[in-house]
């Protein structure tokens, strides 16, 4: 199915100097070479590393599937409890969340200043207002603020909104963890009713996956996955003006194109590891190469077509399509 694979092992460091320690690059071009591993990247630069390989392919005619160590979506309800909408796709949700999150790093200051630091978080909407700016000043000036002030700002923004006592983002030096009971059924402004999950369907399914909304703590993605979704999100707007297709399974389809275009899937390294029977210390370095090798191996032995014709019931496509979905997890396991 495909050519070439390609995994990076993620970062939710604020400093640069922290995600050149941790951030680790895997390419396997499939050509005996074996697979190459880069380090001592930041973000900014894994991402013009992850353009620039499908770039490469694009010339070659080659067909690539990669991924990162980040979720790609939040839990039901996560729309609905800031936005008070029901939202119609995951570009909408990630779109709502890039364009808040700009906005909160551009206006933070003016807002305190005026004193109004309990404003409305930017939606969607927002984020078409600002598109003009220089892509790199825009993107990095993202880094100067720390998301876990945006992820303060989204709790205490959740809990005036519906009327309870926190909000679901946690983590050590954070917060504690609220009580899952607390997040129970809430009507948006036209009366439908919407549920605020403190996990994703696919991490209720395999329960060593990490919710994204802890931020803080030994084994938490919160950070990697606030970060890792404006940057994704940011591949994917580079790679359209560019003319190159990339399908983001299950987000863009549960069924990815028979042919053409490159596909991003959701791993997580441990459970890689598990499935390849890999134990023993680990390395970010050697989690990146693992999941690459993992992958590859899946396509040459045909279990990746099955992974990603996985036979969703219409209630989990519903949760499926907008939380995002890790591969190697079915939906029916417990």
């Amino acid at each position: 199915m495909f050519d070439w694979y390609a995994f990076a092992d993620y970062s939710g460091a604020r400093e640069a100097s922290a995600q050149r320690k941790a951030i680790a690059w895997a390419v396997d071009r499939g050509e005996g070479k074996g697979i190459s591993v880069a380090q001592g990247l930041t973000r900014h630069g894994l991402l013009h590393e992850a353009v620039g390989l499908l770039q490469e392919a694009e010339s070659k005619g080659k067909r690539v599937l990669f991924g990162f160590d980040h979720n790609y979506g939040f839990p039901a309800g996560f729309y609905e409890a800031l936005w008070g909408a029901e939202p119609d796709s995951w570009e909408q949700i990630t779109g709502a969340y890039c364009g808040s999150v700009e906005q909160f790093a551009g206006e933070r200051t003016d807002r305190i200043a005026r004193g109004n630091s309990r404003g409305r978080l930017a939606g969607e909407n927002d984020h078409d207002r600002i598109a003009g700016e220089n892509d790199r000043s825009r993107i990095l000036r993202l880094e100067q603020w720390s998301l876990r002030a945006w992820a303060k700002a989204a709790n205490e923004q959740i809990a005036r909104g519906l009327g309870v006592a926190a909000g679901p983002f946690w983590g050590s030096r954070f917060g504690p963890k609220p009580d899952g009971g607390l997040f129970r059924g809430f009507a948006l402004a036209d009366g439908r009713p919407f549920f605020l999950h403190d996990r994703r369907l696919v991490e209720m399914r395999y329960r060593r996956l990490k919710p994204g909304y802890q931020v803080g703590g030994i084994g938490s993605v919160g950070q990697q996955t606030l970060y890792g979704i404006l940057y994704l999100r940011e591949l994917l707007k580079l790679c359209r003006e560019a003319g190159i297709a990339v399908h983001v399974w299950p987000q863009h389809g549960a069924q990815i194109p028979a042919a053409g275009g490159h596909v991003a899937v959701e791993v997580y390294p441990t459970l890689s590891l598990a499935l390849e029977g890999i134990r023993g210390p680990r390395t970010d370095a050697g989690d990146a190469a693992a999941c690459v090798s993992w992958l590859s191996r899946l396509d040459r032995e045909g279990e990746l077509a099955q992974l990603l014709a996985l036979p969703f019931g219409e209630e989990e496509w519903q949760r499926a399509r907008l939380e995002g979905w890790v591969l190697g997890v079915k939906p029916n396991q417990v």
